[in-house]
């Protein structure tokens, strides 16, 4: 079908800003707001760097309105304690709709809804398995409490003897049998609200707080999931399934537990993100959301909307690889995925002048981001300004793809490239135009967004202007 998908709004929450003005000046003038992050000092993970939305607090942003009646209370008390990725997310729906100055009828609208997430909930989940566990531990104290008394040391010493036997590697089970003999079924006191607590709750929160009756899908494809959901809504709308969508990603993944996990494999930073530096370290964990309004480009004409830019291809690949944290070495399937957007938007490579790069600073990906690049534009890539956005906002996992393709359509929308920060030491095996350290100006058309995720995911997306 010959329909046209353009963005009308731009919901943004981020360590860099919340709302759009504050966001894309600290963008274009290169801040970022990098610390050690309070979770890991003094635990023995060292100088891990990461970015926090500071002091956040739903009531500064909704408190007033719900008092006068403009939120159901209700529904706003539930969400208020909510994970912090579900506020995030409802936060920048309504920062999105207020942007597109989009009115619709509550009970009666197709008003789809994609959202990106990786990492579930991952915040109030960890907060849960603490829980579990500290209760199953004082129970346990209570228990040998009582047994530690004059008269019955020998009874004590074969109760810990027991455990001593069953703490062994391949007796945990006997161990958790023992433990729910004694004391019922450990996981009971495991809060009923932890349905909440998973990935297919934020965009089922998101609808039922603004009332959207259209799809609820919640896309988990690792660090595409937030350029992914805007890829499905893209879809959807174009092939005429719907006229309006929401559409992003949304994470709060500063738990111990993610971080532990990617300090493991080596891709957080220690020092500050320094994307295509040939002392880059990985990047810097951080959080927020990125949710964008589409809509079919008569219906936002029809009702005077601003458009920001247009999108006009967007393709997904796999590089179907069974190590799941491995990239394929000369990015075969990323290829694949930029070159199938391209043509889908009907473009030349010599039109497309703007570059986000997915940019993690670690040692593979700006690697084979460069040379897949390469291998694409020719002999036009000396033409193109590339930046890595994540050496400002940092890396919110599936959250990102949202906030990088609201930078993208800010670029092209204000003709102004962002910067690519900390490129001091440039790698030579990294040797294109990443917009060192400064905005640029330029005549900004079409706009090319990468994302890529583990498990082999790579996704691209083209924005342009309305012409």
């Amino acid at each position: 079908m010959n329909r046209e998908v353009v963005i009308t709004g731009l919901g943004i929450v981020t360590p860099n800003g919340i709302g759009i003005r504050d966001f894309w000046e600290n963008i274009v003038n290169g801040k970022s707001f990098f610390e050690t992050l309070p979770i890991v000092r003094d635990r023995g993970y060292g100088e891990i760097k990461g970015s926090e939305i500071k002091d956040f607090n739903l009531d500064n942003y909704f408190l007033q309105d719900v008092n006068q009646g403009k939120f159901n209370k209700k529904n706003y008390g539930k969400v208020k304690t909510d994970d912090k990725s579900i506020q995030f997310a409802v936060l920048g729906t309504r920062l999105a709709l207020e942007n597109a100055v989009l009115e619709y009828n509550k009970e009666n609208n197709d008003i789809d809804v994609f959202m990106g997430n990786a990492e579930e909930p991952i915040q109030s989940n960890e907060q849960v398995v603490k829980v579990v566990i500290q209760t199953v531990m004082k129970k346990t104290f209570e228990e040998f409490n009582k047994l530690v008394r004059p008269f019955h040391f020998f009874k004590t010493k074969r109760e810990f003897v027991k455990y001593k036997c069953l703490l062994q590697e391949d007796k945990l089970e006997e161990f958790i049998t023992f433990l729910n003999k004694r004391f019922g079924n450990l996981y009971q006191f495991t809060p009923p609200n932890t349905i909440d607590f998973k990935s297919y709750a934020i965009p089922a929160k998101i609808s039922s707080f603004f009332n959207f009756h259209g799809s609820s899908i919640c896309i988990n494809t690792a660090c595409s999931s937030g350029l992914d959901a805007i890829g499905q809504a893209y879809y959807t709308i174009k092939e005429g399934r719907s006229n309006t969508a929401i559409a992003g990603g949304s994470e709060a993944p500063i738990t111990l537990q993610a971080i532990s996990c990617l300090s493991n494999l080596g891709v957080i930073s220690r020092t500050k993100p320094k994307p295509y530096c040939i002392d880059r370290d990985g990047f810097a964990i951080s959080e927020g959301a990125g949710i964008i309004v589409l809509e079919e480009k008569e219906c936002a004409l029809k009702r005077n909307a601003k458009i920001y830019a247009k999108i006009k291809g967007y393709s997904q690949s796999s590089d179907a690889n069974p190590q799941m944290v491995m990239l394929h070495p000369e990015g075969e399937y990323l290829k694949k995925a930029i070159k199938k957007t391209i043509n889908m938007s009907g473009l030349n490579i010599n039109e497309i002048d703007y570059i986000n790069t997915h940019g993690t600073a670690t040692k593979t990906c700006d690697l084979v981001e460069t040379k897949v690049i390469k291998e694409v534009f020719e002999e036009h890539t000396n033409k193109l300004n590339i930046s890595s956005t994540k050496s400002m906002t940092g890396h919110s996992i599936g959250a990102v793809g949202g906030i990088e393709a609201i930078i993208s359509a800010l670029a092209v929308q204000n003709n102004l490239v962002p910067p690519t920060i900390n490129l001091d030491n440039p790698d030579p095996e990294c040797d294109l135009n990443y917009t060192p350290n400064k905005a640029v100006e330029r005549n900004i058309r079409n706009s090319l967004v990468i994302s890529m995720g583990f498990g082999g995911y790579n996704s691209a997306l083209v924005l342009g202007d309305v012409t």
